[in-house]
């Protein structure tokens, strides 16, 4: 799973230096997108390590209150991703952007602290609490 888990730190770092320069050229909405996606690839990234598996975007939402991890954040940025992303009539201020890309980076920040603090202890805990 460790193997895993660093494809998808990868993953993270690429989708949130993708939506960095999209920014850059006022590619709003698929900057919005990739924030998501930079947030989301770096909770999976966490529970790969730990070994825990979600099948779903809203289970990962959910599962990050083992690890003591506030899921607003990510909840907040895929609400902005589905709204930018699907629906034409949303307008896409840059600003709001620009706060998601702060948003993301100190969410990554925060699950970067998170991994690097999974003994085998806090995953044996972690484990009792999703029932693994």
């Amino acid at each position: 799973m460790k193997t895993l888990a660093k494809a998808y730190n990868k993953k993270s770092l690429s989708s949130f230096k993708a939506a960095t320069l999209l920014l850059k050229h006022d590619f709003l909405e698929e900057a919005t997108t990739l924030a998501y996606y930079a947030m989301y690839h770096k909770a999976t990234a966490l529970f790969k390590k730990a070994n825990i598996t979600c099948h779903s975007h809203e289970h990962a939402i959910q599962t990050l209150g083992l690890f003591g991890i506030s899921s607003e954040p990510l909840r907040k940025a895929k609400h902005e991703r589905i709204q930018k992303q699907y629906y034409a009539d949303h307008l896409v201020a840059r600003n709001d952007v620009e706060k998601l890309l702060e948003q993301a980076q100190e969410f990554i920040a925060l699950i970067d602290v998170k991994q690097d603090s999974l003994t085998p202890h806090a995953l044996q805990e972690i484990h009792e609490r999703f029932k693994l």
